[in-house]
């Protein structure tokens, strides 16, 4: 929306001015009148000879004195009366417009980001950088914040598009080849040809589930169907889940876990997590996958690997959306690039915590944090 160019007599620095010159002649006409009451009251004070004696004698000074002496400076009066309302005129406006011009550059970058200009800024010249930590000061630092924010989410915003539609591309491409085979008969149609187009069609599924889970977390509107229930059994059954594919893989999965862990939690959404998080450490794993289950005031989840790890000061990217790591542990093995973001969504939901480190023989070690829902017994089995 564009906005319709100000007056000058609308313009705050023009109205500064003005106010600044009214206010410097009405102190001066308040002046003169108090000075003129004041005199009038102190010669009512007098007695009545003493008045009629005080105007004779203004009277007569008044005819002789000061009427020719008034035609005299009468001209410097009103000239010395024209160049002080001058200078206050000029030495308003110069006030004013100090002050109104920091506050025009906000206006024009607000309307600049608001027509679509992200990178615009306040330009932080010496007339504002002098304001310190003043309210104009803060008001400019504010703005430029408020703009560094949006630039950095609509950055986030177009790379989170390219990657989505990178990520549907992969699996429609796959579905496409194939049924093109199938029908042109360079693949017979058979059970299992048909079989195989599940995979793409499984991942294109879970991208739709994963996607559908963080924007209604972004939201604020994940629900979740809270009940009190066991940490330790539930880690237990999707570990039991994964045991045909660590076998398929040659992989060792170990784990560590108490008697009972008792937890208040969704048990969908907490299985979902476990799953995203060991799924994600059987691909990288060289020879073991270890998950283990302690307390520590809350119960500490630890999901570790022995593979190629990530660059140290990295680990927190993990959790970004579509985050590629380097190429030691990039997604040839597939995936979705958003199990860990989704983890992350769904354990804080629960008031918890997820965090990665290397782990002590290298590899990437998740650690989940999920609050106790009863007295906590911590014995291994």
């Amino acid at each position: 929306m564009n906005t319709p160019p100000l007056s000058p007599l609308r313009r705050l620095w023009a109205r500064l001015a003005l106010l600044l010159t009214v206010t410097v002649l009405l102190t001066a006409v308040l002046q003169i009148t108090l000075l003129s009451v004041t005199a009038l009251q102190l010669s009512r004070s007098l007695p009545p000879e003493a008045q009629r004696a005080l105007r004779a004698v203004v009277s007569a000074e008044l005819t002789t004195v000061r009427l020719p002496l008034a035609r005299y400076f009468q001209p410097a009066v009103l000239t010395a009366l024209t160049l002080s309302t001058l200078f206050s005129l000029l030495l308003a406006f110069t006030v004013a417009r100090r002050f109104s011009r920091p506050l025009e550059d906000v206006a024009a970058t607000a309307r600049r980001i608001a027509s679509g200009d992200l990178a615009a800024r306040v330009s932080l010249a010496p007339r504002a950088a002098g304001a310190g930590v003043s309210e104009l000061g803060r008001l400019i630092c504010d703005v430029n914040s408020m703009a560094e924010q949006l630039q950095r989410a609509e950055r986030e915003r177009r790379f989170e598009s390219a990657a989505v539609a990178h990520e549907l591309r992969t699996p429609i491409t796959a579905l496409h080849a194939r049924v093109d085979c199938l029908v042109d008969g360079v693949y017979p149609l058979t059970t299992q040809e048909v079989a195989r187009l599940r995979a793409p069609l499984a991942l294109l599924g879970r991208l739709a589930e994963d996607l559908q889970t963080l924007t209604v977390a972004d939201a604020g509107e994940l629900r979740l169907l809270r009940a009190h229930g066991d940490l330790a059994a539930l880690v237990r059954e999707v570990v039991t889940d994964f045991q045909p594919l660590a076998g398929a893989r040659s992989l060792t999965l170990d784990t560590r876990l108490p008697l009972e862990a008792p937890v208040f939690l969704d048990a969908a959404r907490a299985r979902q997590v476990l799953h995203n998080l060991l799924d994600n450490a059987l691909r990288y794993a060289r020879t073991r996958v270890t998950v283990r289950l302690t307390w520590e005031g809350n119960w500490r989840l630890e999901v570790s690997d022995d593979g190629p790890g990530v660059t140290p000061g990295s680990e927190a990217q993990l959790f970004a959306r579509f985050y590629r790591a380097e190429e030691s542990r990039a997604r040839h093995l597939g995936g979705s690039g958003l199990g860990l973001a989704v983890a992350r969504a769904l354990t804080e939901a629960h008031g918890g915590h997820i965090g990665a480190e290397t782990g002590e023989s290298g590899g990437l070690r998740v650690i989940t944090r999920w609050p106790a829902g009863q007295q906590v017994h911590n014995q291994e089995c």
